[in-house]
């Protein structure tokens, strides 16, 4: 090996002779690295220098070096199938009801353990190698675009089809409610379905955040488990493992309660798959494609704000789990700019094509009930229909108006009167 690296500081127990044989030398990296676990790992030694650092490192890079852009690409292709886990994942911790209040030694349920080893295996059959494992923004390596690419796009397919199953078993639920049936009791059909609307908004949103904090707080779980783990047990603490456990299921939990500040900012997400309420008197938008084009911007610049919450809710777990100062100013005074500047550029990402997708994908297939056929229709036709049935009935409204010289319906109203007259002629059209 020229510029030979160092291995007797390495491994100080072995005799000069054992390490001045270049055999012994192969065999003592294979069995201490992953040397050899990788197709790019030929002819490794004979480029491994004093000045690379650890084996990893070096070992990392050289098949960094070594992978051509057709090979990441293909391996970003063949992990799409993640989306699969990534959806059924998402159900699964969305349905999971106890995980919303307790904290028992667990985070997530046997479902959702299964999806992430399933992920897991995936993307270590299929791995992409980075020059600088770890490292944001790092827009010269093609492996960060290949590595992100991929996530991306599984990120944004498990939530359109996760946020999707969500809101029609939610849509059949609310049938059976007693809150729809005591506000038709109460209101009538149109306050029924404005509550209607807004409890399942509601709760859909609160599902989606569910299924997000569980993905950052099973690697809060993990790596607080291992820290708090492997100090008791140098400790000789008996019970190492089951308070490990527990502490790592209050690092969990605490970084769950944490992100539960996104709740907020996951209504106009859960929004998203609703079907427009076919009793209002609130003023419908047309869906096109640029609309939802301009949707997808603002949806973007908010799940921004999300995976930066995200980013910081699990920060406050492993500050926790590490026994450091997991106080929000702390946290705050120690985030990774470069980490949130990631985070949040891949969240803009990530939201304007979750919109686009969901309003011109899964709202496509997607399928309600006509009211005036009964037959099944998709929810984008049945927002389109509710949009032009309206548009009629405003532009009969505007007509009369003009007829009778009175102020439109579509105009500001000068006058209060004419404004509640409009109103209520309008709601009568119900």
């Amino acid at each position: 090996m020229e510029d030979e690296f160092d291995i007797e500081n390495l491994y100080p127990e072995l005799d000069p002779a054992t390490l001045s044989n270049p055999d012994n030398v192969s065999s003592i990296i294979q069995y201490n690295s992953k040397l050899g676990e990788s197709q790019y790992d030929d002819g490794f030694l004979a480029h491994l220098h004093q000045d690379e650092g650890d084996i990893d490192t070096a070992l990392n890079s050289y098949r960094a070096s070594k992978q051509s852009g057709w090979d990441q690409l293909g391996n970003s292709l063949g992990r799409l199938t993640n989306i699969i886990p990534e959806a059924i994942g998402g159900i699964a911790s969305a349905f999971d009801f106890e995980d919303y209040f307790n904290s028992n030694q667990e985070v997530g349920n046997w479902l959702t353990t299964m999806m992430d080893e399933w992920k897991e295996t995936t993307t270590e059959a299929l791995p992409i190698y980075r020059e600088n494992p770890g490292k944001s923004l790092d827009f010269g390596d093609s492996g960060w675009w290949f590595e992100n690419g991929s996530s991306l796009v599984n990120s944004i397919g498990g939530f359109a089809i996760s946020g999707g199953v969500i809101t029609k078993g939610l849509g059949g639920l609310s049938k059976l409610s007693r809150v729809d049936k005591l506000a038709k009791m109460i209101g009538g059909v149109n306050k029924a379905n404005k509550v209607g609307q807004v409890a399942q908004t509601a709760t859909t949103a609160t599902m989606l955040n569910q299924a997000e904090s569980i993905m950052e707080a099973t690697q809060v779980f993990d790596s607080t488990y291992k820290f708090e783990f492997d100090k008791l047990s140098a400790a000789n603490d008996p019970d190492a493992e089951s308070k490990a456990k527990q502490k790592a299921a209050d690092a969990a939990k605490l970084t769950i309660n944490a992100n539960r500040a996104n709740i907020i900012l996951n209504l106009s997400s859960a929004n998203l798959f609703l079907k427009a309420p076919k009793l209002t008197s609130n003023i419908l938008k047309k869906e096109t494609f640029r609309s939802n084009l301009t949707r997808g911007g603002v949806e973007g610049v908010q799940e921004s704000a999300e995976e930066v919450i995200n980013l910081i809710a699990g920060d406050i777990g492993r500050a926790f789990g590490e026994d450091k100062d997991y106080s929000l100013s702390a946290v705050l005074n120690n985030l990774n700019a470069a980490e949130a500047t990631e985070a949040a550029l891949l969240g803009f990402i990530g939201g304007m094509g979750q919109t686009v997708i969901t309003k011109e994908g899964v709202n496509r297939l997607n399928k309600t009930i006509d009211p005036d056929t009964g037959e099944k229709i998709s929810v984008r036709d049945y927002n389109k229909k509710q949009y032009d049935q309206q548009q009629e009935i405003i532009q009969e409204y505007d007509d009369n108006a003009k007829e009778n010289n009175i102020k439109t319906f579509t105009n500001a109203f000068d006058s209060i009167k004419d404004n509640l007259i409009l109103q209520k002629a309008y709601k009568k059209s119900y």
